[in-house]
Formats: structure tokens, sequence, C-alpha cells
């Protein structure tokens, strides 16, 4: 286990308040061969995060501080710098009013849709208290905080119901929600056809390999599929708010998205 601290002299009581929560987290986890990446709002990290998340089986990153500003900061860049994977965890520990947790959490990328949890900690507790809450972007009253455990200095830890594991799968249900596709007709992978139905006539409906995969993926994982009206590449890639996999060239994906192709080489 490798440990990587960047710390603040301003906030060392808040780090030693959590100190014992954080520890009986942890001790959920299963952190073998795994990097622990501590950040404090001493300043932003630089690149050797990068570097200690690539050479590690693992990683869980917290992330400790009440500076709100610098939280902020931090997700801005680890969006813009495609810092996390699912594979990373993030663990925020803050103190977040319980009307604000919702908006706090759904404001960036890497608190709401990554592999993430908020362990917040009340300011005013007499004693060392904080719940353990994930948010999670899809359910079947759509998005939502949950509340997957609790700590208190004289009890410890304690879930809210059993069977909770501390990082919960947020992909594996869309329950049914619309995903918006922008795409580009490319044959053979995305087309239009004409086709006769019964009692309509001729039809126009979409087929292709890359359409055909993602009708699979589509009814594997419960969401429905939205295809938004395509331009020119140039509009379709403006239209991504967040950006896996792009029209870019071999040499640019690897130090963007961490991979050279898509899926397949361009053969000509």
């Amino acid at each position: 286990m490798a440990l990587h601290v960047a710390r603040n002299d301003s906030n060392e009581l808040f780090f030693s308040t959590v100190r014992r929560p954080l520890a009986d987290i942890l001790q959920k986890l299963d952190q073998r061969h795994c990097s622990i990446i501590i950040f404090t709002d001493a300043h932003l990290p630089d690149s050797t995060i990068f570097k200690v998340r690539r050479s590690s089986w693992c990683t869980t990153i917290m992330l400790i501080s009440q500076n709100v500003n610098f939280l902020d900061a931090f997700a801005e860049w680890s969006d813009k710098g495609f810092l996390m994977e699912w594979e990373t965890r993030l663990l925020v520990i803050t103190s977040v009013p319980s009307q604000d947790v919702k908006p706090f959490l759904g404001a960036h990328w890497a608190f709401s849709m990554m592999n993430s949890l908020l362990v917040n900690v009340p300011t005013k507790s007499p004693y060392v208290a904080c719940d353990i809450i994930s948010y999670l972007p899809y359910s079947t009253t759509g998005s939502k905080v949950v509340k997957l455990a609790s700590w208190r200095e004289n009890t410890g830890m304690s879930s809210i119901r059993s069977g909770v594991q501390l990082f919960p799968e947020k992909y594996n249900n869309f329950y049914g929600s619309e995903m918006n596709m922008t795409v580009f007709p490319f044959t053979p992978y995305w087309m239009t056809v004409e086709q006769d139905v019964h009692d309509k006539g001729p039809v126009q409906t979409l087929t292709g390999r890359d359409y055909i995969m993602l009708e699979v993926m589509a009814k594997a994982l419960n969401f429905t599929i939205n295809v938004l009206p395509e331009g020119e590449w140039d509009f379709v890639g403006l239209r991504t708010t967040y950006q896996l996999t792009a029209s870019r060239s071999v040499t640019n994906n690897i130090s963007v998205n961490g991979f050279t192709f898509s899926y397949e080489q361009h053969i000509s």
C-alpha cells in the first residue's frame, strides 16, 4: 500500500477528527495492492497523481477539506484531466449541510457519476459522527442521494441495511432512462434504411453495426435510445458533455482517453 499525502496545517484539526472513521471505512474495503492518495486543500494535485494511479492495481483518492471552493476546483480539474476511472475510488470528506448534499454532489461528474462516496461530518455535533452517502444518477425515482452507513464515536460504523456495499454499482440498471445519442451516419456502422411495415408502408429505421450493439446494451442495461438530429462531425463533437470516445487521432487517444483504438483499426 502506497500512501501519498498533501496536507495543510490549517486543516489538521479536521484531519484528526475524521482519522478514526476513515480507518474503519478503509478496513471495509479490499485495499490489497492499492495506493491511497490523500489530499487536503494545501494545493491542487499535479501530474504525479496520474503516475501513481497508472502504476497501481487500484487507487483510492481521499479528498479531505471543509473548503467547498477547493472541492469544486478539484472536481473541475479531475473532469478536465480525465483523472477518474471507474476502478478509482474517490472518498470526499467534508461538512455539507444536509439540504445541500444533493446539489453539491450533483454539480460535478467526478462526485455524481464516478465511483465516489461522501463522508459528511457535522461540525456542530458534540461527538465525532459522520454519514456515508452516495449519489445515484439512476433509480426508479430518478437521481437521488442515499445514505449507505453511519459512523458514531461510541458504536463505530453500522450499515443502514444488510448487504450494502460502500461503493454501489451505478450503471447496472438505468431504469428506462433516456440516453441521448448524437451520431453522424457512417455506413456500415450507423445508417438509416427504409423498410415496409405492415399497415404503415415505408418507414425510416436505424440500423448498422454500432446501432445494433447499442440496442443490445440498451436491453441489457435498461435504457432508452434517443437519437438527436445529426449535423457535421464538428457539431457532433461539440454536443458531447463528457467525451470518452471521439474522432481523435490514434496518437491523441492514448494521452486523452487511455487507449489507442475504440474497437478496431482502420485499414485503407
